[in-house]
């Protein structure tokens, strides 16, 4: 529960979506509305470079998340 309203507090005083350290991966939207523009980039990069997933310490959008809610630009 301190955690949530912790993250909840911190996302009201964010740019976008919020602070990807303190977002938790199944708040999606907020996930992909973190990174805005660079959403799309990153997930080309994660593609490349990580494809086996293995680094998912802070939740990073992927193609699922980018088809259902699209960045803020």
């Amino acid at each position: 529960m301190a955690g949530r309203c912790l993250q909840r507090s911190r996302t009201l005083r964010s740019a976008g979506g919020g602070y990807p350290n303190f977002l938790l991966p199944d708040q999606e939207e907020q996930v992909v509305h973190a990174y805005g523009a660079h959403a799309e980039r990153l997930v080309k990069a994660k593609e490349t470079y990580d494809p086996e997933y293995v680094f998912t310490a802070t939740p990073l959008p992927d193609r699922s998340m980018l088809k259902t809610h699209r960045p803020a630009r």
